[in-house]
């Protein structure tokens, strides 16, 4: 019970602003996307995040470009450059529907309800609404399959990307390298290991694939992905000899990689609260993320989590390890070396847990300078002074 209400006191501050599309401009060539948070349904909201975004971008383009450590690796000694204008994914609107049939259904609570309680739930219910909804696989997949016509625009422009998540916005980053990554290298171990025969099998050891990612072997209609977490091939043996086949053109269209999108800047963000499972080593899901971690290390790749100490909804996303002992770990063998992941969720915000959430875009030039510094401190934690 005391566990409960703590994390009850938590999710009733789990609140964010909202933001507006931008265009970008044709010279450059690494293009940062900024994500919303929770509760950011109505027109007000998306306003304010499209204002916060156009603010908050100029700073995290200067802090980048004056950071020297920064300008050799994330800028390859200025070979890139940041565009001037920011994209905002704005996906606030995609739960307006739900949100209207919940203050519905809260009017009638309210009859009958006390006011204090009555206050309580709806404040909670609006908060928690996006963050539950995300979540749920058909509309995640909604809002990453967006996201990946984005970046697919970015890429056709000959342009690369960064994710910026803040608050709920980081499920989104999460969810979608790790469905839209090519790190499944051996995609028939999938199928050698299942019940299909093995006319299929040796069909599947004789048919070359390249290196795939999980959306194009869902895409594909050759898998599917259980609610026990359980990757499943499909029954339909004609149709797996047929897919598969044909998976190399589905992993063009459904797949990402680090060649597309440079890193992950996640903010504000309480990713472990509600991702806790993936680290059951008896969920398939989890080995993937192994190979995830294996794969954004091996390319040119940068996760970072920024969050400050006194935001109640700023959950370290992981305990820093460097490079050989995350390899013992996963129990892999990770070569090359390039990407890394970091947490500094230590940073002070200068509010109280009751603002501290919702501060990050009003502290946009010293958040800024953070997140550079994160972002080099992570490196130089990795690969020392290379």
């Amino acid at each position: 019970m005391k566990n409960f209400c703590l994390i009850l006191f938590l999710l009733l501050f789990y609140v964010s602003p909202s933001y507006a599309d931008v265009s970008k401009t044709e010279d450059s060539n690494i293009v940062f996307i900024y994500m919303n948070g929770s509760n950011t349904n109505c027109e007000k909201s998306k306003k304010g995040f499209l204002e916060d975004v156009q603010k908050f971008h100029p700073f995290l383009k200067s802090a980048f470009e004056s950071n020297e450590y920064a300008v050799k690796h994330f800028l390859k000694d200025n070979k890139f450059s940041i565009s001037s204008e920011p994209v905002a994914f704005y996906w606030g609107d995609k739960s307006q529907s739900e949100v209207g049939r919940l203050d519905k259904e809260l009017l009638i609570s309210s009859i009958f309800s006390p006011k204090i309680a009555q206050t309580i739930r709806s404040f909670f219910a609006h908060c928690m609404h996006d963050a539950i909804w995300v979540q749920k696989p058909h509309n995640m997949s909604m809002i990453t399959s967006e996201l990946h016509e984005k970046i697919k625009q970015e890429r056709a422009s000959g342009n690369k990307v960064v994710l910026l998540g803040y608050s709920a916005g980081s499920f989104i980053t999460y969810q979608y390298i790790f469905n839209k990554f090519p790190y499944i290298v051996e995609p028939e171990e999938i199928f050698l290991n299942s019940n299909i025969s093995e006319e299929s099998k040796e069909f599947i050891k004789n048919t070359e694939v390249k290196p795939t990612c999980i959306d194009a072997l869902v895409d594909s209609n050759l898998v599917v992905v259980s609610t026990s977490g359980k990757v499943v091939p499909v029954e339909n043996e004609k149709l797996l000899k047929e897919k598969y086949s044909a998976l190399d053109k589905q992993t063009d269209c459904s797949c990402a990689s680090a060649d597309d999108i440079r890193g992950i800047i996640n903010f504000g963000s309480p990713l472990v609260l509600f991702y806790s499972d993936i680290s059951s080593n008896d969920f398939d899901l989890s080995l993937y993320n192994k190979l995830m971690y294996e794969y954004i290390i091996e390319h040119d790749f940068f996760w970072i989590t920024t969050n400050y100490r006194e935001d109640p909804l700023g959950f370290p996303s992981a305990t820093n390890l460097d490079v050989d002992a995350i390899s013992r770990i996963l129990e892999l063998d990770i070569s090359p070396r390039q990407g890394f992941l970091f947490d500094r969720s230590d940073l002070k915000s200068r509010r109280t847990f009751m603002g501290a959430h919702l501060s990050y875009w009003r502290n946009a030039k010293k958040l800024s300078k953070d997140m550079v510094k994160t972002y080099e401190i992570g490196r130089r934690y990795y690969y020392g002074e290379e």
